[in-house]
């Protein structure tokens, strides 16, 4: 096929071609402007003439080399299409012929179930027949219509049997789904409950505790203020005792600062009596405080048992309610496990009513040949 499409000029010879021609005109014009005769003269017309007509001889040149290498592009383009064109109108030819056969071989098939169907359906002329029509052959299939309208009739129970226990299956995960759903939304009801006993609990304690408290401020209020009371007492007796027995002579030996007063060299001593006053109430003081370290003790036993008291209670209503969360946790559990067995049991029923199972009392061969339908 390229034989045929003439002699083209190689593309690798017009470049060496080109670069020749470039190479002369560079190398004549750097020697016309070496000679300075012919730059100050001037050249010859006639040669300038030549030049003019080489330049345009080769221009045609070229112009004939890009038409011929055209021309050759369009025959190969024309070649390619034209061999396209043949391969696709022999696919097309296969496939139709392949499209004919199957027709061919479907109306084939369609006349020849239409055949048998009105062969067999066709009533039998008991008249035509002779004693040969009595005959039985071997492999005679007398019972066919039967068996295929009992066939199509077991797999039309068998399909809706299939059915049937697709929409059980569904529905008893439907129940599953609805049960645990209510499952979890009892437990959270029991955990909001108890979070909410378990709150009343705190704010009961605190209410206690805080009252507690307030209480325990009162009798500190009172304590302190009967302390200060007795301090003030006693201080009024230290005052009136100093001023009424622990002086002496104060018509007799006035000080300086008037009457009343007791000059120190003048003072000899406390009487006996004075001294048993200064005693009793040193005892009595000792005494009183004796009772309020007993009264402080006994407020610290109290808070200690009331504290004690507290604890108690709070530990046994927090074991109350863990024992009520393990009996309620307990509980779901069982009945979770319970709802598995259940489940569990269900599965192993429905698979064998569908796909039987082996009977132990009639042993592991007893059921063959029995049919789980």
């Amino acid at each position: 096929m390229i034989a045929s499409l003439g002699s083209v000029p190689l593309t690798l010879e017009k470049e060496l071609a080109r670069s020749d021609a470039h190479r002369n005109r560079n190398e004549a014009r750097v020697k016309k402007f070496l000679d300075a005769r012919q730059r100050l003269i001037g050249v010859d017309k006639q040669a300038l003439e030549d030049q003019i007509r080489e330049k345009e001889a080769a221009r045609q040149r070229e112009r004939e080399g890009a038409m011929l290498e055209f021309q050759r592009q369009e025959r190969i383009r024309v070649l390619v299409e034209a061999q396209e064109a043949e391969e696709r109108a022999a696919r097309k030819a296969e496939t139709d012929g392949v499209k004919s056969e199957w027709q061919a071989q479907t109306r084939s098939n369609q006349s020849r179930r239409a055949a048998e169907k009105e062969f067999y359906s066709a009533p039998i002329p008991v008249d035509a027949c002779g004693p040969s029509s009595l005959q039985k052959f071997k492999g005679e299939d007398a019972q066919r219509a039967e068996r295929v309208r009992a066939q199509r009739a077991q797999m039309k129970a068998w399909s809706e049997q299939q059915a049937a226990e697709a929409a059980r299956a569904a529905a008893g995960r439907a129940g599953a789904d609805a049960a645990y759903h209510e499952y979890l939304t009892q437990i959270t009801d029991a955990r909001q409950r108890m979070e909410e006993d378990e709150a009343a609990a705190r704010a009961a304690l605190r209410a206690e505790t805080r009252a507690f408290n307030e209480a325990l401020a009162r009798e500190g209020a009172v304590r302190a203020a009967a302390w200060s009371a007795l301090q003030a007492r006693e201080n009024a007796a230290e005052l009136a005792h100093r001023d009424e027995e622990l002086r002496e002579g104060r018509g007799h030996v006035a000080g300086a600062q008037g009457h009343g007063h007791v000059r120190v060299d003048a003072f000899r001593g406390l009487s006996d009596q004075q001294r048993e006053a200064v005693l009793r109430d040193n005892e009595r003081l000792r005494a009183e405080a004796a009772g309020r370290a007993a009264a402080a003790a006994q407020q610290e036993a109290a808070w200690a048992a009331h504290d004690e008291r507290v604890r108690e209670t709070v530990d046994r209503v927090e074991a109350e309610r863990a024992a009520e969360a393990r009996a309620v946790t307990a509980h779901w559990r069982a009945d979770i496990e319970q709802q598995q067995a259940v489940r569990a049991h269900k599965a192993l029923q429905e698979r064998i009513d569908r796909f039987g199972g082996i009977d132990p009392s009639s042993g592991f061969c007893g059921g063959f040949g029995k049919s789980c339908r």
